[in-house]
C-alpha cells in the first residue's frame, strides 16, 4: 500500500490539473457588451514624466499635475496622496497649466517634445514623438469640471503658458506661435503679428513685461515692455545680445524685479550652450554660465532639446535653478555677476538622474517634475523629498508576466520595473538598475523564479532570482557574440566584440525577446540518466529530473524486475526552453565590406546558470541594413516568425522559420556562417543546416502599410497572424490577419483585412492579441487606448472602445495573455535511508488573464477570461512505455468507459479508484485478460464530486489516468 500511495502522490501534482474551463463574462459596468474591464496594478511608487505643477493660489494643499501620458493628476494634502483627476477629458498629456486672478484653471495639452521634430505623436519605435494634445481646457469650479475651449481643439502642443495677473491675459506657447487671450480664454489671437514659429517658453512679470522663447532652425528670444502689444528679438550676434545660433531656450523672469530675467539655452543637438543673465528687461545680456571644456557641471548632457527648464526664487532675483537631464542651483554671490553653481540631482533623485521637466517656485518651497514624478524641497532646494504616492503615470513600453502575476514593466526612463505583488493600486515596484529606458522581458514558468530584461538597444541581463545579482551580458551571452550600442549606432545589433558597427542609425529602441517553453514535449530527442535514489518496483513512479532547471519528469520503472539502488535508466527529457533574442546588422569589422544582417539568436540553456551560454544563430537576413523589430512563436514552438525593417527603405518584411519540432541538434539549425557581401552575395553557409529559415511570408508597400508595429499568432490557430500598423495620412489598412501563415509564400499568403469599424482614422495600432479560448475575440492597444471586438471572424470586424477602469485615452504599447497552463508539481529524491525531499514547483495561477502596459497609466489586468481552477496539464503524463489508459466521458456523473491495450497474454488486471489523498475508494478486480485491447465500465455514482485517478495495475505497468466526477 505504501508504494502504491508513492506512486499516487508521485503523479498527483501533474495529474490534478484537469478541471472544468470556464471564462467569466460577467458584465457589471454599464455600456459595455462584454468582460469586467481594466483594474490598476500600479505601481503606486514610480511615476513616469511630469510636464507640469501647480499649486492652487488658494489653497497650498491642492495641487495639480500634468503628466506626459496619464491626464490631469491632482491631491488634496499637499502631495501625500494623488487622484488622477477623471473629471479631465482631454489629451493624455497635459503639458502646462496655469491659473487666473479668480481662480480659473487653464490646461494646456500635447507635447511638442523637443525642436527638432515638427508632427506631435506618440514615441514609439518608429517615431520618437510626444502625444499629441487638443487644445486647451478651462475649470471655473476648482477643477470639479472641465470644458476645451472650441478655438484651440486643433492645437497639437501646448507647450507652456503664463497668465498676466497686471492685464488679467493668458499668454500659451504652442507650436503654431504665441498666442494670447484676453477673455479668460473664450478666444485667442497671434500674440505676435505674423509670427507662427514654434513657442517653447513664455513668462509675465509682475509689471506685464512678457519673455518669450521661439524656435524655427535656431532658437530666438523675444521680450515686450508694453504690456504684450509689441515684441522684439533680444538675439544676435552682439555680445550682449543671446546668441542667436543657440537651439533651444527656456526663459524665465524674477517675480521679485521684473528688470531680471534669465535663459537657459543648448546648442543643437541637446548641448548645454550656457545661462544668460539680464538686469534691464532683456536690453543686455551676460553669460554668467559657460559650458565646461571637460563638460564637467552640464546640466543638459545631450537632453536640452528634450528637457529644458529655468525658475527664479520668488524673493531673490538673484537665485534661480535650471533643469534637464540634471537639476542645478545657482545663486548670485553679493553684487558681482559671479554665481554659485550646485548640482542638486542625486538630493532627490536617490543617486540615479532624472530628466527635470517642471520647476514651480513659491515662496522656499519647490516642486520638481522629473520623468519619475514629483519631488519637493521645502528648504528652498537643500534637499528633495518624493510626492509620489499612488501618481501611477508610469509610461510603459512593455510588460512580461510571471505565472503568479508578477511582472515586468520596460519603461520610459525608469529602467525596467520588477513587481513582486502587483495585486492593486497599493502594488510596489523596484527598479532593476537599468538606466534610461526599460526594453523587452520574459519570465520562465519553469524556472518561475528568474527574470530575463532588456534595455533599450538590446542590452540584456538576467537573474536566477530577484535577489541574486545581474548577470550583464559578458557574463551570460558568452564570448562569441554582444549585443552592443554606441553613440553612432543606436539599433540593436549582435557583434563579436564590442567594435565592429555599422554606421546606421535608427529610432527603434526595445530588442525583441520572446521565450517558448514546454513541459511536455514528445518531439524531444534529448534524454537524462537517471541513477535510482532508492529501489523501485515494477511501475513504481520515479522522479527523474531535466537538463533545465532539474525540472521533475514523473514516470515509472520500466522493468520487469526492480530498478535498484544507482542502477541507472534513460528517460527522455520532454522538458524544453528556447529563448530567442533579435538583432540588428554588422560588419565583420570596420574594414571589411562584408556584413551581417537582421539576426535571430537561441539559447537553450538560458535557464540554467552553471553552465556556459551557447547562442545559436537560427535566421539571418541577406539585407546588412535590416533589423529585427518583432518575434512571435507558434503555440507548438514549430515556427518562429520575424518581423524586420529595412532602415534603407523603410520597408518591413515577415520571414517564418520552420522545423524546431523535427530539427534539435545546434548544427542543424545554425545559419551564423551566412556572411554577406554587398556585391558577391553570401559568402558561406552551414551546408549541414536543415532549418528553413529565409522563407519571406510578406513585405509591405509603404504608402499602404505604413509602419508594421507588432505581430501576434492566434493561440488556437498556428495559421493565423496577425499584424498591426500606424496608419500614415488615414490610409486604410492598419491591421491584417494572414490566414495561412505556417504554409504561405509571398506569393500564396492569405491576407484578410480587419481594419473594420470603430477606431478613428491615423491611430496607430501597436500591438494586439487574440483571445486563448475564442479566436472571434481580439484586443489591439492603439494611441488612444484598447480597443476590443467580439467578431473578429468577420469580413469587416465592429471595434469597440475598451478603457473602462483607464477611463482616459492613453497609449497602449503591449497586451499580454497568460495563454500556458504548466501545472504545479514538485520533484521528489530520496536519501540513503528512504526519507523523501520534495520540492516544489508551483503553476500558472493566473491563467486566462490579460494585461496591458500603457504609456502614460501604468499596468492593468483584465480577468475577464481567467480560468477558473487549476489550469490543466499540458499534455498526457506518459511513462517510457506508454501509458495507452484512456477514460471517457471526462467530466462524468455515473458510468466511466475505460480503454487500454495489454502487450503480454493471461496479464492479471485490478483496477482501482483512488482520491487526491491516496486513498483507495474503489477496487475491481478484473482477473486474467488476454493481449489486445479491452474496454470495461465503472460506475461512479457513488462517488462525491471531485478529482480521482483510475490506476490500473498489471503484470508489466501501473497505468494512471484522470478523471473528474461532477453532478
Amino acid at each position: 500500500m505504501k508504494t502504491m500511495r508513492n506512486i499516487l502522490l508521485g503523479l498527483t501534482a501533474l495529474l490534478i490539473g484537469i478541471c472544468t474551463i470556464q471564462a467569466e463574462n460577467i458584465n457589471k459596468q454599464k455600456g459595455r457588451k462584454s468582460g469586467n474591464g481594466w483594474s490598476s496594478i500600479g505601481p503606486a511608487n514610480v511615476s513616469g514624466r511630469v510636464l507640469a505643477i501647480h499649486v492652487d493660489i488658494n489653497n497650498s494643499q491642492k495641487i495639480y499635475a500634468g503628466t506626459a501620458g496619464g491626464g490631469l493628476w491632482v491631491t488634496t494634502n499637499g502631495g501625500a496622496s494623488w487622484n488622477r483627476c477623471t473629471e479631465y477629458t482631454g489629451s493624455a498629456a497635459v503639458s502646462a497649466i496655469a491659473q487666473g486672478n479668480d481662480g480659473r484653471l487653464f490646461i494646456g495639452t500635447g507635447e511638442g517634445l523637443n525642436s527638432y521634430y515638427t508632427d506631435p505623436g506618440v514615441k514609439t519605435n518608429i517615431s520618437p514623438y510626444g502625444i499629441i494634445g487638443d487644445g486647451i481646457y478651462i475649470s471655473n469650479d476648482g477643477g470639479n469640471t472641465f470644458s476645451q475651449v472650441a478655438s484651440t481643439s486643433t492645437w497639437e502642443a501646448v507647450n507652456s503658458m503664463a497668465y498676466d495677473k497686471k492685464n488679467n491675459k493668458l499668454y500659451v506657447g504652442t507650436s503654431e506661435g504665441l498666442k494670447v487671450s484676453t477673455d479668460n480664454g473664450t478666444s485667442f489671437v497671434n500674440a505676435i503679428a505674423g509670427n507662427t514659429n514654434k513657442t517653447f517658453d513664455v513668462e509675465v512679470g509682475s509689471d506685464g513685461t512678457v519673455i518669450c522663447a521661439l524656435y524655427s532652425g535656431n532658437g530666438d528670444v523675444l521680450v515686450s515692455t508694453d504690456n504684450g502689444s509689441t515684441f522684439n528679438s533680444v538675439c544676435g550676434t552682439d555680445t550682449t545680445k543671446l546668441p542667436s545660433v543657440a537651439g533651444r531656450f527656456s526663459v524665465a523672469i524674477a517675480p521679485s524685479d521684473p528688470n531680471t530675467m534669465y535663459a537657459f539655452a543648448e546648442a543643437n543637438y541637446g548641448q548645454f550652450y550656457g545661462v544668460y543673465a539680464s538686469n534691464d528687461k532683456g536690453v543686455t545680456w551676460k553669460q554668467i554660465r559657460k559650458p565646461s571644456p571637460d563638460g564637467y557641471d552640464d546640466p543638459m548632457s545631450g537632453s536640452g532639446t528634450y528637457a529644458n527648464v529655468i525658475s527664479v526664487s520668488p524673493s531673490d532675483p538673484g537665485k534661480y535653478f535650471v533643469g534637464s537631464r540634471y537639476l542645478y542651483e545657482a545663486a548670485r554671490q553679493g553684487t558681482s555677476d559671479n554665481y554659485s553653481w550646485l548640482p542638486r540631482a542625486t538630493n532627490y533623485t536617490n543617486s540615479k538622474s532624472m530628466t527635470v521637466h517642471a520647476i514651480f517656485y513659491t515662496n522656499q518651497t519647490i516642486y520638481i517634475g522629473t520623468s519619475s514624478g514629483i519631488y519637493r524641497s521645502t528648504n528652498d532646494g537643500v534637499a528633495f523629498n518624493q510626492l509620489s504616492r499612488y501618481l501611477t503615470n508610469l509610461q510603459s513600453y512593455s510588460i512580461s508576466v510571471a505565472n503568479d502575476g508578477r511582472v515586468i514593466a520596460g519603461t520610459r526612463e525608469n529602467g525596467s520595473i520588477y513587481m513582486m505583488n502587483p495585486n492593486g493600486p497599493d502594488a510596489y515596484g523596484t527598479d532593476l538598475g537599468l538606466f534610461g529606458d526599460g526594453g523587452k522581458s520574459v519570465f520562465s514558468l519553469i524556472k518561475t523564479e528568474a527574470l530575463y530584461y532588456l534595455s533599450t538597444y538590446g542590452i540584456g541581463y538576467r537573474r536566477a532570482s530577484y535577489s541574486s545579482d545581474a548577470q550583464n551580458p559578458s557574463q551570460w551571452y558568452g564570448n562569441t557574440y554582444s549585443l552592443v550600442s554606441s553613440a553612432s549606432a543606436t539599433a540593436p545589433r549582435w557583434a563579436p566584440g564590442q567594435s565592429n558597427i555599422n554606421s546606421l542609425s535608427s529610432n527603434y529602441i526595445a530588442s525583441p525577446f520572446i521565450m517558448w517553453e514546454s513541459v511536455n514535449d514528445q518531439n524531444s530527442q534529448d534524454t537524462v540518466t537517471y541513477i535510482a535514489d532508492k529501489d523501485y518496483a515494477p511501475g513504481e513512479a520515479i522522479c527523474a529530473k531535466s537538463a533545465r532547471n532539474r525540472y521533475p519528469i514523473w514516470t515509472t520503472n520500466p522493468n520487469s524486475d526492480t530498478l535498484h539502488m544507482k542502477d541507472t535508466l534513460f528517460v527522455k527529457d520532454i522538458v524544453t526552453s528556447r529563448l530567442f533574442l533579435g538583432g540588428g546588422p554588422y560588419k565583420l569589422s570596420a574594414s571589411d565590406a562584408r556584413g551581417i544582417g537582421a539576426s535571430v539568436y537561441m539559447s537553450l540553456t538560458a535557464l540554467n546558470y552553471d553552465v556556459t551560454q551557447v547562442w545559436t544563430c537560427v535566421f539571418r537576413t541577406k539585407d546588412t541594413t535590416e533589423q529585427v523589430m518583432d518575434l512571435a512563436v507558434s503555440n507548438d514552438g514549430d515556427h518562429l516568425f520575424i518581423l524586420t525593417k529595412k532602415i534603407m527603405s523603410s520597408a518591413y518584411s515577415i520571414y517564418r522559420v520552420t522545423g524546431f519540432d523535427q530539427y534539435r541538434s545546434l548544427v542543424d539549425l545554425d545559419v551564423s556562417k551566412m556572411v554577406y557581401d554587398s556585391i558577391a552575395g553570401i559568402f558561406d553557409d552551414n551546408d549541414r543546416r536543415k532549418l528553413v529559415n529565409d522563407t519571406l511570408v510578406y513585405e509591405t508597400v509603404l504608402a499602404l502599410d505604413g509602419d508594421i508595429l507588432s505581430i501576434t499568432l492566434d493561440p488556437q490557430i498556428n495559421d493565423n497572424l496577425f499584424y498591426t500598423s500606424n496608419s500614415p495620412g488615414g490610409v486604410f489598412p492598419r491591421m491584417k490577419l494572414i490566414k495561412n501563415a505556417t504554409t504561405a509564400t509571398l506569393s500564396t499568403v492569405d491576407i484578410t483585412e480587419k481594419e473594420g469599424s470603430g477606431i478613428p482614422e491615423n491611430v496607430p495600432v501597436y500591438t494586439s492579441l487574440i483571445e486563448m479560448s475564442n479566436s472571434n475575440i481580439a484586443y489591439v492597444g492603439t494611441e488612444l487606448g484598447v480597443y476590443k471586438t467580439e467578431n473578429f471572424s468577420s469580413s469587416s470586424p465592429t471595434w469597440e472602445l475598451y478603457n473602462e477602469g483607464m477611463d482616459i485615452s492613453v497609449p497602449v504599447f503591449q497586451l499580454f495573455q497568460q495563454t500556458q497552463s504548466i501545472p504545479g508539481t514538485y520533484s521528489v529524491t530520496y536519501d540513503g535511508s528512504g526519507t523523501p525531499a520534495t520540492i516544489d514547483f508551483p503553476g500558472v495561477s493566473n491563467w486566462g488573464i490579460i494585461y496591458a502596459a500603457t504609456h502614460g497609466e501604468g499596468l492593468f489586468v483584465d480577468d475577464t477570461y481567467k480560468k477558473t481552477g487549476i489550469a490543466p496539464s499540458p499534455g498526457p503524463i506518459v511513462d517510457v512505455n506508454d501509458n495507452k489508459l484512456k477514460v471517457y466521458p471526462n467530466p462524468t456523473s455515473s458510468i466511466i468507459f475505460i480503454d487500454y491495450v495489454l502487450e503480454s497474454l493471461n496479464s492479471q488486471v485490478q483496477l482501482n479508484i483512488v482520491d487526491v489523498t491516496g486513498k483507495i475508494v474503489y477496487t475491481k478486480d478484473l482477473g486474467s485478460r488476454d493481449a489486445g485491447a479491452h474496454s470495461e465500465t465503472l460506475d461512479c455514482s457513488h462517488l462525491p464530486n471531485g478529482f480521482y485517478f483510475i490506476n490500473m495495475i498489471t503484470g508489466q505497468h501501473n497505468k494512471v489516468a484522470k478523471i473528474i466526477v461532477s453532478r
